[in-house]
């Protein structure tokens, strides 16, 4: 499953709508079915704040952290209590930053990138000092 075109990434020229997250991890988060936004102003963000992500491999970043999520945590729960951090593990970990707010008609991406497993760990410390949520499952949503 493709999301968007190599174009888009490179040029963006306006909002695209994806996919729902999965109704098995919206069902624990206890969230509605809305669409997911990723705006043209995320991934021109994306392109200043992550050069070392090649455009070539967004689509899999944002493929497999939305939709084939391992781990959701909210690591900053105090500040942002809506952004959710949807991994999805492997040797280079995928996060998808989402905000998963009620009160707006989508789902929007706010941030995605790749990190390490050191920095996942402290990404989950993060987590549970601060009282957010932490989510591990079995198999990918």
């Amino acid at each position: 499953m493709k999301l968007l075109k190599l174009k888009d990434y490179q040029n963006p020229h306006k909002d695209y709508r994806l996919p729902a997250i999965p109704r098995k991890l919206r069902s624990v988060l206890k969230k509605e079915n809305k669409p997911v936004i990723l705006k043209k102003k995320i991934i021109i963000k994306n392109k200043n704040n992550h050069p070392e992500i090649a455009l070539t491999e967004y689509d899999n970043i944002l493929r497999t952290g939305l939709y084939k999520t391992q781990e959701v945590l909210q690591p900053n729960f105090q500040l942002k209590p809506n952004y959710f951090n949807f991994i999805a593990r492997a040797e280079n970990n995928t996060v998808v930053v989402i905000e998963l707010a009620d009160t707006k008609k989508e789902y929007e991406i706010v941030g995605f990138f790749k990190i390490n497993n050191r920095k996942l760990n402290i990404m989950r410390k993060k987590t549970y000092r601060d009282g957010g949520q932490s989510i591990i499952t079995d198999q990918p949503c």
